[in-house]
């Protein structure tokens, strides 16, 4: 199932859209957005079942642990942002639900490839939150 994209709305600088709906949007940072190229080839059985779980979060559908996980709360620029990792086989994307131009968005801002155990590397989720700061409203 390819992605949707119907709209490109106005982002901030550093992230871009990888799918929409009228009322959400996947978006992730330049790098990560280079991650995802990269695993659309070289692992194109995990992309597959990301863009699965990208759907299922656009279109509001309660999603399974085993494709999007809570990994707590974090603070971020003095804000409490819970961050989250929307999965796809042995590969994690972390980041957070935040309202871009009033645009419910999940904004992936940290990659794990080859994800072996369930338990999130700490550092991983540390970046993801620095990364964040940016686009903390």
């Amino acid at each position: 199932m390819p992605p949707r994209q119907t709209r490109d709305k106005q982002l901030p600088d550093g992230l871009v859209q990888l799918v929409s709906n009228d009322t959400r949007q996947v978006v992730a940072t330049d790098n990560m957005k280079t991650a995802f190229k990269l695993i659309q080839r070289k692992k194109p059985q995990c992309s597959g079942a990301l863009k699965v779980t990208f759907n299922r979060w656009l279109d509001g559908f309660n999603l399974t642990p085993n494709q999007f996980k809570s990994e707590g709360s974090h603070k971020i620029g003095g804000k409490n942002v819970s961050l989250y990792a929307m999965k796809g086989k042995e590969v994690r994307f972390y980041g957070a639900e935040l309202v871009i131009n009033g645009v419910l968005s999940f904004v992936l801002t940290e990659v794990e490839l080859n994800k072996q155990k369930n338990k999130a590397d700490p550092q991983k989720l540390k970046n993801a939150a620095k990364r964040l700061y940016p686009y903390i409203a």
